[in-house]
């Protein structure tokens, strides 16, 4: 994996806002993104497959929401006005963009307060006697990646005030 970061003082002394890419070896690229300075509170992650079937999900973890987004089959009509209102966020829709015919679906997900299912784990784990489904290694692997994200922040130049 390769590792590309910079971040930027914008109203304080230290980096307001910081963004890393990851290169994985396997072809996967993934773009962080952390600001302090966006007033609007945002936990997204946008994942795109140009595959067989190119597609798009896009998923809310703040709003615990989520779409996918793909080219419609040829049996799939356009949706009508009144769904694309009224039924927008709970069916799939088609509608036209760019010269195609695109579906965004809903993603299926139970909505639950993560920190609450955090320490239930922890507290199953701890009285089942059994291993929590992130290990201490691959946490170690997380912060080692977060320290390295911060170390080529602080090694880059400043930029000109």
């Amino acid at each position: 994996m390769s590792i590309d970061a910079v971040g930027i003082p914008v109203l304080s002394a230290s980096e307001d806002i910081a963004n890393a890419r990851l290169r994985f070896a396997n072809g996967c690229v993934a773009n962080l993104t952390a600001s302090r300075v966006n007033p609007e509170r945002l936990r997204k992650i946008r994942v795109f497959s140009s595959g067989p079937t190119p597609s798009y999900v896009s998923l809310d973890y703040r709003a615990q929401e989520g779409y996918l987004y793909r080219l419609a089959r040829a049996d799939e009509a356009e949706s009508p006005m009144w769904k694309k209102l009224l039924a927008a966020r709970d069916s799939a829709i088609v509608s036209e963009f760019g010269g195609k015919r695109i579906v965004r679906e809903p993603v299926p997900l139970t909505k639950e307060e993560p920190l609450r299912l955090e320490l239930e784990s922890f507290i199953d784990c701890v009285l089942a006697r059994r291993a929590p489904i992130v290990g201490g290694e691959a946490a170690k692997r997380a912060l080692d990646l977060a320290f390295e994200i911060t170390r080529q922040i602080r090694a880059a130049p400043s930029p000109p005030a």
